[in-house]
């Protein structure tokens, strides 16, 4: 099979991985990056002389050949409704090459936040809420963050160095001790202002 312009360019997509939003990607997520690539001029695509996002008929048509043909995984998922819309059932691809590394990647991204927003609750007009997790909950997220650690190790596995030290933050955090739901404010004050003094 001949890599196309088009081939390529949800290739290089599905190679990215940076920041909160790593593959795998739905159709509609890609186009919605590829937008992105043309307002913003990336970097790096520089190459494909994009004027306009291809449809929807063309991406999945592209998409279809390179799974086909073993370049790409999907996993069905059901996409939560938008307001008052139905859920739907959505086709989410990435490279049959990194379905481990992005798996690993989204993980402890997950982790990282959830560990963050139980610590320090989300702040609002100086206030911190929704924080806390309960014992049975403490409990089932550090066994998950020492799994991620053992497998983000930079001696046992190469590439996960910044999943790694967020997982070591985790456990940071979780040693300083997580707030339960029904903890009183002032504690959770308490703790949010220590993670700000240096």
């Amino acid at each position: 099979m001949k890599l196309t312009k088009n081939r390529k360019l949800i290739l290089q997509l599905l190679a990215e991985s940076e920041g909160d939003d790593c593959p795998p990607h739905s159709v509609s997520n890609l186009m919605y990056l590829l937008d992105n690539v043309i307002r913003f001029q990336w970097k790096g695509y520089e190459h494909c002389a994009l004027i306009k996002v291809p449809s929807k008929q063309q991406m999945h048509r592209t998409i279809r050949d390179l799974w086909f043909e073993g370049y790409l995984v999907g996993s069905k998922s059901i996409e939560k409704p938008i307001e008052n819309g139905l859920p739907s059932r959505v086709i989410n691809y990435q490279l049959a090459s990194e379905v481990n590394q992005n798996f690993i990647v989204s993980e402890c991204q997950a982790i990282y936040k959830k560990v963050n927003k139980a610590k320090h609750g989300i702040n609002l007009f100086g206030k911190p809420f929704d924080y806390g997790l309960s014992v049975d909950e403490t409990k089932l997220i550090t066994d998950k963050v020492k799994v991620m650690l053992h497998k983000t190790h930079p001696d046992k596995q190469q590439g996960f160095i910044d999943q790694f030290n967020q997982m070591t933050q985790c456990m940071v955090w979780i040693r300083e001790g997580i707030p339960l739901p029904t903890d009183d404010i002032s504690r959770v004050m308490n703790l949010v202002s220590k993670k700000k003094l240096p």
